[in-house]
């Protein structure tokens, strides 16, 4: 019972954002940490701390136990952000096995394969994706499938998903835009490309226009600083 206290003190901590205590009463209470939902928050809340070794580890007794795909899915992010993205592979295989209907493990394992420059299994993973979500999703990743294709030299293919990118005003990004006008130009369709560069920088000036500029001033910094290169 001491233990489950102290767990349901941690779980309050953590939708209060406060980590670091969240940390501090969900590890007293570890004994009591039987639901997946909290063993993935708990190692959440390591690797935040700084302690992702241990969280690496305690995924891993996770996965012995229940062999769930969502703790195959967690410790890949975490290998993910020290840079291990081949050994983040290997824990969205496993995922992809046991349930292949869940875009995000598609995406992230598409996103790892184009940060080593597998551009081939890259565009594959990202295109299964696109094929399992919805519109509140497929917007960026219709982007991270452009961007794929312009580090592939195909700048012809990047364009077709970087219109995509733009068919929800409401969800879109000045980045997106420039990448547009970008690949645009590199397929000799210099106006078309003027154009979506004036919608973005437009964009980036709507933006800077609402209360919290910092983002997107730094976005329009970007695209100017890119165009004139």
């Amino acid at each position: 019972m001491v233990d489950r206290m102290w767990l349901k003190l941690g779980s309050r901590y953590r939708k209060k954002q406060d980590l670091e205590k969240a940390l501090r009463y969900m590890t007293k209470g570890r004994k009591a940490i039987v639901s997946l939902n909290d063993q993935i928050d708990y190692a959440e809340l390591l690797h935040h701390a700084g302690q992702s070794e241990e969280a690496i580890a305690y995924l891993g007794q996770v996965i012995e136990q229940k062999g769930a795909a969502r703790a195959y899915e967690r410790r890949a992010h975490i290998l993910r952000d020290l840079d291990r993205e081949e050994e983040a592979i290997l824990d969205l295989n496993e995922a992809i096995a046991i349930n292949s209907d869940h875009y995000l493990t598609w995406y992230t394992r598409g996103i790892a394969y184009k940060d080593l420059g597998k551009y081939d299994e890259a565009v594959r993973d990202l295109k299964e994706s696109i094929r399992r979500e919805d519109q509140d999703t497929v917007i960026s990743t219709y982007y991270e499938l452009g961007m794929t294709y312009y580090e592939n030299g195909n700048p012809a293919e990047a364009v077709q998903c970087f219109r995509e990118s733009i068919k929800i005003p409401e969800r879109t990004i000045p980045m997106y835009y420039f990448m547009l006008a970008r690949c645009l130009d590199m397929t000799d369709q210099v106006q078309e490309a003027l154009t979506a560069l004036l919608q973005g920088v437009e964009l980036a000036d709507r933006y800077e226009a609402e209360p919290d500029q910092a983002t997107p001033c730094l976005m329009r910094a970007h695209i100017t600083a890119t165009a004139r290169s």
